[in-house]
């Protein structure tokens, strides 16, 4: 590949392998290749970083520590997160992955006060991830009720996100009723997830333009589980379908701001010129008609 051909600099390929592997769930391929990326990294020097192609030294090593974790390499993962911390003394990315290092060695005492820093270095934001990780240390420490709040926010913020929903199903207690209504939504979400996956793999062995049908797919499984890249693929399929009304409607339910109107009332078109006397596309362009004051 380019890396093989002696393509420059190898830092910022190593970085794009690496994310393919981890992306992928290949935790050591990704380790091998942002070790790699950070010895090329240190040989190049400076030579203009990200905008010149380098790869970017705070993310590429945060990615070795989390890649790190998902191998059980404890003192990689560490090692690498102490030197994303020295090039990001006030980020909470590194506190985050310090805190999820300290789970997993079983302190989760340590880990829940790096979390509750790196909650205060986003300033209150939400996140998935630190949602859900800050829930299992407040697990480990006995704290039910902090850990169910923080579960059900990692639910709220990641749609789909299956460990929230197999952690919620554990920590379910003695009430059958509730924990039935878990265990059916874990399975719905564990099935979607499969399907999901199985659709993304169709996609990325065929060629862009034969993928219309996957990516409408795509984004009605995304749709069931409320998870926003929903959009993204259904813009895709609606591009590549063009005659695909389906596709068109799923787009504009999503549609709520104003600053949509414009992208809204194009898509309103495309149904229409498929569906000439669609009633509910014609109600909702003279209901933007009349909120532009078109007279």
């Amino acid at each position: 590949g380019a890396i093989q051909a002696g393509m420059k600099p190898a830092s910022g390929l190593w970085w794009m392998l690496g994310r393919i592997a981890l992306e992928a769930e290949n935790a050591r391929e990704a380790l091998a290749a942002f070790q790699n990326g950070a010895q090329a990294l240190e040989a190049e020097g400076d030579q203009g970083g990200p905008e010149k192609g380098q790869a970017p030294a705070v993310s590429l090593h945060l990615a070795m520590g989390r890649a790190a974790l998902d191998a059980s390499d404890l003192v990689t993962a560490k090692r690498a997160v102490t030197k994303a911390a020295a090039h990001s003394p006030q980020g909470w990315e590194p506190l985050f992955c310090q805190g999820r290092i300290e789970l997993a060695a079983g302190s989760s005492q340590k880990a829940l006060g790096l979390f509750s820093e790196a909650w205060k270095r986003r300033d209150g934001q939400r996140l998935m991830d630190l949602s859900y990780y800050s829930a299992l240390a407040f697990a480990a420490e006995g704290r039910e009720e902090e850990a169910l709040k923080g579960l059900q926010m990692a639910q709220q913020l990641g749609p789909g996100f299956v460990p929230a929903y197999r952690e919620l199903v554990r920590l379910s207690g003695a009430d059958p009723a509730k924990k039935l209504l878990l265990e059916k939504a874990l399975a719905d979400v564990e099935r979607l997830t499969a399907e999901r996956k199985a659709v993304e793999k169709t996609i990325d062995s065929t060629p862009l333009e034969g993928c219309g049908e996957q990516y409408l797919e795509l984004g009605k499984i995304c749709f069931k589980v409320k998870d926003p890249i929903a959009f993204d693929h259904l813009f895709l399929a609606s591009d590549l379908l063009p005659s695909n009304v389906e596709a068109c409607e799923l787009l504009l339910s999503g549609m709520k701001g104003k600053q949509d109107i414009f992208v809204k009332v194009g898509y309103l078109r495309k149904v229409l010129n498929q569906h000439p006397g669609d009633a509910a596309a014609m109600r909702s362009l003279a209901e933007i008609y009349l909120e532009l004051h078109v007279r």
